[in-house]
């Protein structure tokens, strides 16, 4: 909860600002346990594609509105439904067609003006893993060449091994592709380093 306010409060926002919430891969409410229960206006919602997490947040957060997606878009729910979705560590973890499938989609059921927090693995992720590879590997110079070039770099080759999906594994984003291709589906409004649980690096977005 500190690091969305904060992420909030870089832009001169705060969470009694905003009444249709949303959280976007909300798991078994990891974050959405630390809000506190909602008085009319004001609506959360939690949307994730484990069945089991949404059913435990179901029966244990009442006041919570679930409902449960597949991998891809669409979320069901109509344009402009939200003015704050909020999420931690999905984009770190998605390949590029996903991510930018869930930007488009994220961007429909927000309402203009609405706010967007997504985090990432950012330079202080992306040195924690290039680190781990011997520095005379030439898997480490095209690691860094990808990351560098392209600003992006995904890889399979991680510790989740097969007990994720080939578009869900590990995710590192340099601050330019934030801003040069996050841009085409919302406003960057504030790009904070290591601002979620000072590991991840925070992203605000607004719509427009």
């Amino acid at each position: 909860m500190g690091d969305l306010d904060r992420a909030l409060a870089s832009i001169q926002k705060s969470y009694e600002d905003f009444n249709d919430i949303l959280e976007w891969g909300c798991g078994c409410g990891r974050i959405l346990r630390h809000l506190p229960v909602p008085a009319l206006p004001r609506k959360l919602y939690g949307n994730e594609i484990d069945a089991e997490a949404i059913e435990w947040i179901s029966s244990n957060m009442p006041w919570i509105e679930t409902s449960l997606t597949k991998g891809k878009p669409p979320l069901p729910y109509p344009d402009g439904s939200f003015d704050l979705i909020f999420n931690h560590s999905v984009m770190s973890h998605l390949d590029e067609e996903y991510q930018d499938a869930w930007l488009a989609e994220l961007a429909r059921v927000l309402r203009p003006g609405g706010v967007v927090t997504l985090t990432v693995h950012g330079q202080h992720a992306f040195d924690q893993f290039s680190g781990g590879i011997p520095a005379d590997s030439p898997v480490r110079k095209q690691v860094t060449d990808v990351y560098y070039g392209r600003g992006l770099f995904y890889t399979k080759d991680d510790d989740w091994g097969a007990d994720f999906p080939d578009f869900y594994h590990s995710a590192f984003h340099s601050v330019r592709y934030i801003f040069d291709h996050w841009s085409k589906f919302l406003r960057v409004r504030q790009y904070i380093p290591r601002g979620a649980l000072d590991y991840q690096d925070m992203v605000v977005l607004e719509k427009l």
